[in-house]
């Protein structure tokens, strides 16, 4: 058995150095890794675990669809990957399960802050 888990969510790294990154570029580059990760799995036959913030699957509804439709688990991963909130846990299920129209039963909270 091989388990995978994969987080997914707009790309914020510069972020992290005080650089102003916009929404649009971090989506490319998230776009690009999510998509390579995908044909991976799929040429190698493997299922993983997608932890997908919701600002991500906002913004990229055909990533999300297939994630879902090549049998990947979708899991949640906050609303927003750089400034998470405690109501985040429970908006980023709902709004994942309206996306995908499948039950999300995973959380996995962003940048290791705790969950309250």
């Amino acid at each position: 058995m091989i388990l995978l888990s994969f987080d997914t969510e707009e790309f914020d790294v510069p972020r992290e150095s005080g650089v102003d990154f916009p929404l649009e570029e971090a989506m490319k580059v998230s776009r690009f890794g999510t998509t390579r990760i995908l044909d991976i799995l799929k040429a190698n036959g493997v299922k993983a675990t997608f932890f997908c913030t919701t600002n991500f699957a906002d913004n990229a509804p055909d990533i999300m669809r297939r994630i879902v439709n090549e049998g990947h688990e979708i899991a949640a991963h906050g609303v927003d990957h750089w400034q998470p909130k405690p109501s985040d846990v429970f908006t980023a299920k709902k709004r994942l399960e309206e996306i995908t129209g499948k039950e999300v039963k995973g959380y996995r909270q962003p940048r290791m802050f705790p969950v309250s």
